[in-house]
């Protein structure tokens, strides 16, 4: 049998151990800014979600409130009057005069409250004494 025999200076031994662990430095290093940036992005999209959240729902409220104040300002402008409209008679119950009501409003909403009063839209919202 023939036998082989390797030479293997010693400066080999430490360019090469050198080589192995920059190269497992430079993996680790790339590895860890790998998951900073993964990391960043991540928060940075959380972030981002959750003021587009916090947006939608501030703009949400701000309508809600908006058509409610609007719908209160209407209801009240069209209903505004209707105190005008009662007849109190002694031994009976409040009535309240349609006729009444119409010629209290302006002129200009005749026409409306007279659709509101046909469709039975208005009297619901005068309580208890229609």
């Amino acid at each position: 049998m023939a036998r082989v025999v390797l030479k293997i200076h010693f400066t080999e031994i430490l360019v090469v151990a050198v080589v192995v662990v920059v190269v497992v430095v430079v993996v680790v290093v790339v590895v860890v800014a790998v998951v900073v940036v993964v990391v960043v992005v991540v928060v940075v999209v959380v972030v981002v979600v959750v003021v587009v959240v916090v947006v939608v729902v501030v703009v949400v409220v701000v309508v809600v409130v908006v058509v409610v104040v609007v719908v209160v300002v209407v209801v009240v402008v069209v209903v505004g009057g209707y105190r005008d409209a009662l007849r109190f008679r002694r031994g009976h119950s409040v009535e309240f005069d349609t006729e009444m009501f119409i010629a209290s409003r302006p002129a200009t909403m005749r026409p409306f409250l007279l659709t509101l009063l046909h469709l039975q839209v208005l009297l619901p919202c005068l309580g208890p004494f229609h």
